[in-house]
């Protein structure tokens, strides 16, 4: 995996979790809104993510427990509630899809906005599309519009030296999510 493909792919990941993240509390927009989201399985997932123009198929594979799943939540949210952001939405439709959308702002002016929907029943597997629009950001590999399409599926307990928030990514390397969004780059 090229160096600018991971960047992109660990953003998107982190991008969908933790939007605003370090920025700091008096700049950030607080949107107060109770959602009652579907919770994934205890364990690992492994997640198969193609971001479209890319070339091939990403997979990393995600421990979680239940505190890193309400931090990393599939939809987007980062710590139950995304922060700088101006609208941060998820319902479920009547067909059982969940539909997500957030426009959220970044250092340096940076703008994302990313909408999608997601499917299944977050226990066993689950399927989920996004649309993602990054404007003005300082990492130019993030500029422009990119969808994802993610398939998950439990794949049972945590390895034994995975901790929550660890992501196991196709080429080898493990990263924590919960650690890459606590000290988010002021640059994104």
């Amino acid at each position: 995996m090229r160096i600018p493909n991971l960047i992109v792919m660990v953003a998107a990941c982190s991008g969908l979790w933790s939007c605003g993240a370090g920025r700091p509390p008096q700049q950030a927009a607080t949107v107060n809104v109770e959602v009652t989201s579907p919770v994934r399985r205890p364990g690992l997932w492994r997640q198969a993510m193609l971001v479209e123009g890319s070339q091939g198929l990403s997979v990393l594979s995600l421990c979680l427990d239940a505190s890193a799943d309400r931090q990393l939540s599939w939809w987007g949210s980062s710590r139950g509630l995304r922060q700088g952001c101006s609208q941060n939405s998820v319902e479920q439709r009547p067909n059982g899809a969940w539909r997500f959308k957030s426009v959220c702002e970044g250092p340096g002016g940076a703008k994302t906005e990313t909408s999608g929907e997601a499917v299944g029943n977050f226990n066993e597997k689950y399927q989920l599309r996004t649309e993602t629009t990054t404007r003005n950001s300082s990492i130019v590999e993030l500029i422009g519009t990119r969808t994802i399409s993610i398939d998950a599926e439990w794949q049972g307990p945590c390895p034994g030296g995975m901790r929550p928030g660890d992501a196991r990514l196709d080429n080898g390397m493990t990263v924590n999510l919960l650690e890459l969004a606590a000290s988010a780059s002021p640059q994104l």
